[in-house]
This record gives C-alpha cells, sequence and structure tokens, in this order.
C-alpha cells in the first residue's frame, strides 16, 4: 500500500521563445547535485462524461514514462501565488488500465465504488509533456526539482500548448521556492501560475473560460496572532486576485475585471488594517504597486459600468434618439481602448514580477527583517485583541465623517464613502470571529449605507465620463446635457435615500464590545 503523501510545488509559466534559456540557465549548474533526466510523459485523465471526480475536488490520472506506468490519484488541494500544495496517491501499475485493488487498498474504493460507475470513466483529455528534471540543492540547504516542461493538452479536437516550470519542494520552507524563482525572474520573465495541468485540461474538455472567482471568507479564530491573520488575509486577497487574472486577459467577461478590482481595494484595505503593526517602510514598495495596478485597472471598470449598465439606463428613462447610437458607439470604443491598456497591464512583464515579488514577500514573513519591539508586540498578539481596536477606530472616523450628513459637500461625501469602505472590509474580514447574531443587524446597516453611497459615486464617475466624451465630440453635447440632468435627478433621490441609510446605521450597536 502506498500512503498518501503531500505535494508542494511552485508552478511558473514562460514563452515558449524563452525555452532554451531556462534548459541552460547557470542556476541550473551552480545548485545541480545530480545529473538532469528528461522524461517523455503521456497522462490519461479518466472521469465520467459529468466530470463526477472533478466536482468531487479528485484527479485519476495514468502517465506513462518509458515502459512504466503510474497511477495518481490527487485532490484539487489550495493553490495561491502559484503555490500548490495536494494530497496525492501514487502507486505503480502493470498496465495503462485502472487498478481497482490498488484505489481499495489507499482508502479511495469511493472512486470505483460500482460496476457501473467504473464502466463511465474514461479518459477526457491528455497531456504530452517534455520534463527535463533537474535535482537542486540550495546554498542554505533547501533541497527542490526543478521541472521545465513543454508540450500541450488534448481534448477531442481541442489543444493548449504548454510552456511551464515547476519547483516542487523536497526540504526546507516554501519560501525558498520564491526565492530562486525571483532569481530566475531576474534573466527570464516568468508569471505564477495558479491553474494545474488538470483544470486547464477540464475546462479544454468542457470548452469553458475559467470560473469567475469572487471573494471568499477568512479561515481565522480569536486565539491565532496577528502576525497569522494578516498572512491569512493577503492570501486570500491575493487568491482572489489571481483567479480572475487569465479570464480577464481572455477580455470575454467584464466580471473579471471587476473581481481583480474588488481584490485590489481588498488587499489595499488590507495593508491599512494591518498598518498598525507593520512598518511604514515595508509596506510603501507594496503600496505603490497597488496602486498602479489600480490606476491602469479603474478606468477600464469605469467604462464597463458606463456601456453595461449605466447606458441602458439611461436609455429606458429618457426618449428614444438618434444621438443614442452615436453615443453608444463612442462610448464603446472608449471602453475597448481602456480594457486594452488595463489587460496590457496585467499581462506585461512588470506585473509578473511584482507578483511574484508580493507573495515571496510574504511567503518568507520579509516584515520581519527589520523589526521594531512595539510592532513585533502587536505582531504576537491574539486577533481577539487586535481586532476590535481596529473596529473601533474606523467605527469612530466613520462617525466623524458623517457628522452634518446634510451639509457635505461632494468631496466630504466622498471621504465618508471611503471610511464606511475601510469599516467594511475590515468588518469582512474578521466578523467571522463574533457569533453572526451579533453582526448581521450592523454589517446590513453598514453595507446598505456603502451602497447608497457607492451609487452616488457612480454617477460623479458617469457624469466625468459624459464630459469627456462631449470634449471629443462636440455633436453628442444635446444627448450629453440631457444624461446629465437624468444624473442629476437621480442623485437628489440617492442624496435623500442616504439620510435614512445613515440614520438607520446610527442606531445600530456595535458587535465587538
Amino acid at each position: 500500500m502506498n500512503p498518501a503523501t503531500r505535494e508542494v510545488e511552485l508552478k511558473l509559466s514562460f514563452l515558449p521563445e524563452h525555452y532554451s534559456r531556462l534548459q541552460q540557465h547557470p542556476l541550473l549548474k551552480t545548485f545541480g547535485c545530480a545529473p538532469a533526466v528528461e522524461q517523455k510523459l503521456l497522462s490519461h485523465y479518466y472521469d465520467t462524461p459529468e466530470l463526477s471526480l472533478w466536482n468531487k475536488g479528485l484527479t485519476l490520472r495514468l502517465r506513462s514514462s518509458g515502459s512504466k506506468w503510474i497511477q495518481t490519484v490527487k485532490s484539487n488541494g489550495a493553490a495561491s501565488g502559484g503555490l500548490h500544495e495536494r494530497t496525492e496517491w501514487e502507486s505503480p501499475v502493470n498496465r495503462p488500465e485502472i487498478d481497482w485493488d490498488r484505489l481499495r487498498e489507499q482508502g479511495l474504493d469511493e472512486i470505483g465504488r460500482t460496476q457501473k460507475l467504473r464502466q463511465k470513466l474514461k479518459p477526457v483529455f491528455t497531456t504530452e509533456i517534455t520534463r527535463i528534471v533537474h535535482p537542486l540543492q540550495l546554498t542554505a540547504g533547501e533541497k527542490l526539482e526543478f521541472c521545465l516542461d513543454r508540450g500541450k493538452i488534448k481534448a477531442g479536437d481541442a489543444v493548449e500548448m504548454l510552456s511551464e516550470i515547476e519547483l516542487e519542494l523536497k526540504s526546507g520552507s516554501a519560501a525558498a521556492l520564491y526565492d530562486f524563482a525571483a532569481e530566475l525572474q531576474k534573466t527570464v520573465p516568468l508569471r505564477l501560475e495558479n491553474a494545474s495541468k488538470a483544470e486547464r485540461g477540464y475546462l479544454l474538455y468542457a470548452h469553458k473560460a475559467p470560473p469567475v472567482v469572487k471573494a471568499t471568507a477568512l479561515d481565522i479564530s480569536p486565539d491565532i496572532s496577528v502576525n497569522e491573520a494578516f498572512k491569512r488575509t493577503l492570501w486570500n486577497c491575493i487568491h482572489h486576485l489571481q483567479g480572475n487574472e487569465s479570464g480577464m486577459l481572455l477580455g470575454v467577461d467584464p466580471e473579471y475585471l471587476h473581481q481583480m478590482r474588488v481584490a485590489l481595494r481588498r488587499m489595499h484595505a488590507a495593508l491599512g488594517v494591518f498598518k498598525k503593526a507593520l512598518a511604514k517602510d515595508t509596506m510603501a514598495p507594496i503600496e505603490k504597486e497597488l496602486k498602479t495596478l489600480r490606476s491602469a485597472l479603474g478606468p477600464a471598470r469605469d467604462w464597463d459600468v458606463f456601456v453595461t449598465e449605466f447606458f441602458p439606463s439611461l436609455e429606458n428613462a429618457l426618449p428614444e434618439s438618434r444621438q443614442w447610437v452615436q453615443m453608444r458607439r463612442t462610448a464603446a470604443l472608449r471602453r475597448a481602448a481602456r480594457n486594452r491598456v488595463a489587460r496590457n497591464a496585467v499581462a506585461s512583464e512588470h506585473y509578473g514580477s511584482f507578483m511574484l515579488m508580493l507573495c515571496g514577500w510574504l511567503s518568507g514573513e520579509r516584515w520581519h527583517e527589520h523589526p521594531d519591539q512595539m510592532r513585533l508586540q502587536q505582531l504576537v498578539q491574539p486577533l481577539s485583541y487586535f481586532a476590535p481596536v481596529v473596529f473601533d477606530r474606523y467605527h469612530r472616523k466613520l462617525k466623524k465623517r458623517g457628522k452634518n450628513l446634510e451639509q457635505l459637500s461632494s468631496v466630504e461625501r466622498h471621504a465618508l464613502r471611503i471610511a464606511v469602505k475601510k469599516q467594511r472590509y475590515a468588518c469582512e474580514f474578521f466578523s467571522g470571529l463574533y457569533p453572526r447574531k451579533r453582526t448581521k443587524r450592523y454589517l446590513r446597516a453598514l453595507s446598505a449605507l456603502q451602497d447608497c453611497l457607492g451609487t452616488l459615486n457612480d454617477l460623479n464617475i458617469q457624469e466625468r465620463l459624459l464630459s469627456e466624451m462631449v470634449e471629443r465630440n462636440t455633436g453628442l453635447r444635446d444627448p450629453v446635457n440631457r444624461a446629465q440632468g437624468w444624473i442629476a435627478a437621480t442623485r437628489a433621490q440617492q442624496l435623500a435615500q442616504l439620510n435614512t441609510r445613515w440614520e438607520e446605521f446610527k442606531e445600530q450597536q456595535v458587535f465587538w464590545k
């Protein structure tokens, strides 16, 4: 019987033209501790037509290398920042057929529990890979395998080429994988790859784009340290961001871009939540990069909303006009241009380098390299002590920003919206520490207030975009004027609603005391 093992590997993708440079990279000679081995790998992935194994979080693979066959079952596990951690059950088999006895010995007999299910399990896609394996031992003693892969995934007539590196950890810390990748990155552009070969194969088989990834709840408890909470929060945000990269680059659905922008805001909010416990000079380079990314993605999202949400509402509310056609065409062109800017930013070498740096910084806990005694004390304290202090600080600022609400200027309302968002994200991160019965009324009122302020901010953005359009095409002045009139009327309604939402929020009892 072959027991389950835990696999930890960092996946990186690269352009095919850089294969030779990687194959001959000097680092492989510097740290090589055994001769490299070339393998020809043919893998068949089995599942039912309904993909029952994949839907249960499992993959079943038969792989040949030379004359040998290996049967492997893997759990989907976790993947974030290109780091894949999965449980696998691996065993040699005598022929290219599923060995049901081996599965039963490994406690995996559920895979083929009935004869009917066994008959339904067929190859759904294959991978054909040429792999060069370099065993490495780094300066500090960490051992890893550098696997250079190129080949293809085939599902029926569909084919997808792949060029990637797998850095598999044999001993030591996962931070060593990021450090080694960062050294490679200095001479070859690399991107962290969250999708496994299996995931890509299933998408190819199903003729589907990657799923849109939304924010998920944090896995936290009151007794974990602030340091651990920071890591979990940022990894959660990174997973949210990276999960939408490949779909966003396809440009087929604006929701990918939307979720990437939300992920960037969540990451920015997380850094703000923990800033009292982390040195400013540690955070500054990351904050700068996040700001640059937000400035590239923000305008694209604004035009997405204009075309897909604002303009249809406008057409429904105002009399039909032939000028709407010209206005729609102009907006579509502006949207396409801004989306190209956003996709270029995410596809850039700079973005790939930043994400590798960020994940390495997080994995290696680089903020400890220049410790400050006061901040260190905050990092080691339990999250149950830290979270209420954050909630209190944000709640006070929020209440201060909303004072004399009816007299606030648009700039002051914007400041209030930011204060509400900070508290909303803090609650999203940490409200799981408290019973839902205690949090739901406060969170509901806070969310309603944020939605109202968000609508007012959207109206300001639409007004600005309309002004941009008329600056470029004065022939649109008449429909733009009518649209701005509609915005003014809608704003008045929202301001009236804002007062109600503010009063409802002020009545709520805080849940963290």
